[in-house]
């Protein structure tokens, strides 16, 4: 009975110990990943307040484009499924039906991707307001201007968005 007792206390010591490790462990993590977003806060910025501006002004008339380009999609896309369209579709033969088809198809992946690029843009402009801009969100290190002057929306530095592209095999933004 002696050695049962004294198995359950180290099984239950061992538990114990493994726990304290591992929530030792997610402290550890959590504390460097708020040290890295303190780090970017805090640091003095490797962009000038003019070129945040700059940025600034590509994001904001970069997302007033895709805002345009939506409302046109939607536009287009309501008058092709609009009422004089569907007696055109029924009175026509059967590639007329299937163009049509696919359009409307095509007209939805268009929004679907410029919908996704208007959140990045958006979420950039937050990041302008909240003094995180430049910065890599997996890393924090501070991401070029010249990779900022192609994609004024990126989220990640080169590196990183290079070893996201290798391990997804597609290109990131």
């Amino acid at each position: 009975m002696t050695k049962k007792k004294s198995t359950a206390r180290a099984s239950r010591s061992t538990k114990t110990k493994s726990s304290t490790k591992t929530k030792s462990a997610t402290k550890t993590e959590s504390s460097t990943k708020r040290k890295t977003v303190k780090a970017s806060k805090s640091k003095k910025s490797h962009l000038t307040k003019k070129d945040i501006e700059k940025f600034k002004q590509m994001l904001l008339a970069k997302r007033d484009e895709l805002i345009g380009n939506i409302r046109e999609m939607q536009e287009e896309t309501a008058q092709m499924t609009g009422s004089g369209k569907k007696d055109d579709l029924l009175a026509g033969d059967l590639a007329d039906m299937s163009t049509a088809a696919s359009m409307v198809e095509t007209g939805a992946e268009f929004l679907d991707r410029q919908s996704r690029l208007l959140e990045d843009i958006e979420e950039a402009l937050k990041r302008i307001e909240d003094g995180t801009y430049g910065y890599c969100l997996a890393t924090g290190k501070p991401i070029s201007k010249a990779r900022l002057e192609v994609i004024p929306w990126a989220k990640y530095c080169t590196e990183y968005a290079q070893s996201l592209e290798k391990s997804r095999n597609r290109v990131v933004r």
